[in-house]
């Protein structure tokens, strides 16, 4: 592959822009509604290698089935949505990301070819789990 030298992107190969798989709620539900989807619900704050391989390993177990995440939007969080969203799109095996309320989430996606998975608790207790440990180590630094 060689670099364009106006425009700086990569040439050859087919490129993804991963602001292509970040899109309104709405158009998430629309696009979810056909095909097979496996929609995860997550809070992906931070986004560990842990929480990535979750997701790739969610995707290998549903041949077949494209992924979309559905970023928890909750008050109490160390990132935005945003930066959030833009992380997981960032992974190879999401194809489509979205933000919600665990509420809205629930009640929006219920289409016949779609399987809903539910990390919310999971990755409230990760997230919880990341802020302790930094605080920990800071103790330990100031100590």
């Amino acid at each position: 592959m060689q670099r364009n030298r106006q425009s700086g992107k990569l040439t050859g190969k087919a490129s993804l822009d991963t602001r292509d798989k970040i899109v309104p709620l709405e158009n998430a539900v629309e696009r979810t509604a056909t095909g097979k989807w496996v929609a995860v619900l997550a809070c992906l704050d931070p986004l560990t290698a842990d929480a990535a391989a979750q997701l790739t390993e969610i995707a290998g177990d549903n041949p077949g089935c494209s992924l979309c995440v559905i970023v928890l939007e909750i008050e109490t969080t160390l990132l935005p949505a945003t930066v959030r969203m833009a992380l997981a799109a960032a992974l190879r095996s999401v194809d489509l990301v979205t933000s919600a309320t665990g509420e809205i989430a629930q009640a929006s996606f219920h289409s016949p070819g779609l399987n809903f998975v539910d990390l919310t608790e999971q990755g409230i207790r990760s997230s919880q789990d990341f802020v302790d440990l930094v605080i920990a180590k800071q103790r330990i630094v100031t100590a």
